[in-house]
């Protein structure tokens, strides 16, 4: 029966996402497909109540009204609170950051990066689509990059480094700055620099 495995994959998967967050970190689009399953399996049961077609209209006027500020946030949202524009914040610049990036990449040296969002920001808005590796202190895999390539491999060869802040990490010998720059996010500026120095981890 479709209801009764809605409701597994529903409800329960939900509580049980709720009692792990209080355990580890969780990212919210983790528990997103439960919630829409959930959605599902409650839609049939209130089409069944008599104020249905009370449902439907208030359902039909809440999709709208949700659609037209999904669509106006991104390009206006100075009209919208503080915390809302936040939701943005992490698609916003990035073209930026990549015409910066590019601006000072020769193309054929390593590209070692801070984060995963450097990267796959980096990949995507750099005409030249590198594939960055991440530099992190885990001891275990904490994104698809650190399974493509391994940061240590990089270790006595010249790197193109780019991360947050405005100065050349200590691990860079003979690090020289080539640039740093700011973009705007939600009303706060982050900034980046970017250094080419020797690796030594």
């Amino acid at each position: 029966d479709l209801r009764k495995i809605s409701f597994f994959f529903g409800f329960l998967a939900f509580l049980g996402f709720l009692c792990l967050s209080y355990f580890i970190k969780l990212n919210t689009n983790w528990i997103l497909p439960f919630m829409f399953t959930g959605f599902f399996l409650w839609i049939p049961c209130l089409l069944k109540t008599p104020f249905r077609k009370f449902f439907l209209k208030l359902n039909l006027l809440i999709s709208i009204v949700l659609c037209l500020l999904l669509y106006l946030l991104p390009y206006t949202p100075q009209l919208f609170p503080v915390k809302l524009q936040g939701l943005i914040k992490k698609f916003q610049g990035w073209d930026e950051v990549g015409r910066e990036v590019s601006a000072v990449y020769p193309g054929k040296k390593p590209l070692l990066v801070s984060s995963r969002y450097l990267a796959s920001a980096l990949a995507f808005y750099m005409p030249s689509h590198p594939r960055p590796w991440v530099f992190s202190r885990e001891s275990f895999p904490t994104s698809q990059y650190a399974l493509w390539h391994n940061f240590k491999e990089l270790q006595g060869k010249e790197v193109l480094w780019v991360g947050d802040g405005m100065t050349c990490p200590k691990f860079l010998k003979s690090a020289k700055r080539l640039k740093s720059f700011c973009v705007l996010r939600a009303g706060k500026k982050d900034c980046y620099v970017v250094c080419r120095g020797i690796a030594n981890f």
